[in-house]
């Protein structure tokens, strides 16, 4: 296709562009181009922003990890210390009355074993008396 031919073609396609002719219709602002290399480096060459001091993410977590640590030691050695009944409160009628009703043989040994754990040394009452007892008792 030659250009002769290029031309007709717009002409009759688009008759109002192919009368436009080539004309640029944009322009630049004078000294424009003179005055472009300077403020691009301008802009560029700025002297460097302070970065912000930001904590690292790392550290973030850390400090989340201590804080769960203490709270829930803190929680668990509340909930150990709610868990022991106080058993001075109860009357001894009541201790006995209920033993005589729940306790059965196996229940015996058991008591026993665990009697070393009462301190009955502070209380003068020995073993050997403890266990005449649960045996009158049974």
């Amino acid at each position: 296709m030659t250009h002769k031919k290029h031309s007709e073609d717009w002409g009759s396609e688009a008759p109002r562009l192919a009368g436009m002719g080539k004309i640029n219709p944009y322009t630049v602002p004078n000294g424009y181009f003179e005055n472009l290399k300077s403020a691009i480096l301008a802009r560029t060459t700025q002297a460097p922003m302070a970065k912000p001091k930001v904590i690292q993410l790392w550290m973030r977590y850390a400090a989340a990890a201590c804080i769960t640590v203490v709270a829930g030691t803190f929680v668990y050695l509340n909930q150990e210390s709610a868990k022991m009944p106080n058993f001075d409160a109860i009357p001894d009628q009541e201790i006995v009355s209920y033993l005589q009703t729940h306790v059965d043989e196996s229940d015996t040994e058991l008591m026993l074993v665990n009697t070393e754990k009462l301190h009955l040394e502070e209380k003068n009452i020995s073993t050997q008396e403890l266990e005449n007892y649960v045996n009158q008792i049974l």
